[in-house]
């Protein structure tokens, strides 16, 4: 997934002022749904905000640390399970996949033309 820029992010507030819908703006970034209404929703950034805190405040870094790589090693085994065994999941993998790799080629063809 696409990280979003503050330009994007209030350029996405703005679109979805107009009444752009949350999938219409998640397609044309490149993110998710649920990205888009974190941004767009003040509530729902403060309350994740809040939580982290609550959840991480009180450990140390490397217990943060320690938390943090064990989450990615479970996420690193559930999407290679996932893409092992779902048909469906494989194909919107690969389809993601291939878009990547189409739009890394027109910015390299667009800096090489610079």
């Amino acid at each position: 997934m696409a990280k979003l820029t503050k330009l994007q992010v209030l350029e996405i507030q703005k679109a979805y002022g107009e009444g752009k819908t949350c999938m219409e703006l998640a397609g044309a970034y490149g993110v998710s749904q649920p990205t888009i209404s974190y941004h767009i929703n003040p509530g729902l950034k403060q309350r994740s905000i809040e939580r982290t805190k609550k959840m991480y405040g009180e450990l140390t870094a490397d217990q943060k640390k320690a938390l943090t790589n064990s989450k990615k090693e479970y996420i690193k085994v559930y999407m290679r399970n996932r893409y092992k065994n779902d048909m469906e999941f494989r194909k919107k993998a690969i389809a993601r996949q291939i878009l990547y790799n189409n739009k890394n080629k027109e910015e390299i063809k667009q800096e090489v033309n610079i």
